[in-house]
């Protein structure tokens, strides 16, 4: 913070900011979640292709054996030319330190409340993981009418 703005924080004052903000996203997730079960999502996009990715990272703590996995969802709708460079399409992150249920539970909820798929192509992509296999992408997608594309 001292190196990009003249305010000052500590390190724990950052964790709290940190934690606050990563508390109001899961809270809105699981709304989300809510809502899908409930029937009340209905997303509207229908994109031509949309691509997805998932998978984990394991952040370390400063103590020994101390680690959580955070997992994240990706979901694009393809490229755009940015000069020499490329941009994601309407880019779309779920993220959450929660176990996989809970991720994948997001992760359909937040594909409902955007797409609406009826000729859009899915493809997939993950390194095959425990728990970022071809059957959680297809259950996520399971609206789509043509073979969701998974990429291992």
């Amino acid at each position: 913070m001292e190196a990009w703005t003249p305010v000052q924080m500590s390190h724990t004052t950052v964790m709290h900011c940190v934690r606050a903000v990563g508390e109001a996203q899961e809270k809105q997730d699981q709304d989300l979640v809510t809502q899908s079960a409930n029937g009340e999502l209905e997303g509207q996009r229908q994109p031509p292709f949309l691509f997805a990715e998932a998978d984990g990272t394991f952040v370390r703590g400063l103590r020994k054996h101390q680690q959580i996995e955070v997992k994240h969802f990706i979901l694009y709708e393809g490229w755009v030319q940015n000069g020499k460079r490329r941009r994601l399409k309407a880019p779309y992150a779920v993220m959450t330190s929660r176990g996989l249920d809970t991720f994948w539970a997001q992760a359909q909820a937040a594909v409902e409340q955007r797409y609406r798929f009826t000729q859009t192509q899915v493809v997939a992509n993950s390194d095959g993981g425990p728990g970022y296999g071809e059957s959680y992408f297809k259950d996520v997608f399971c609206g789509t009418k043509k073979p969701v594309r998974v990429q291992l």
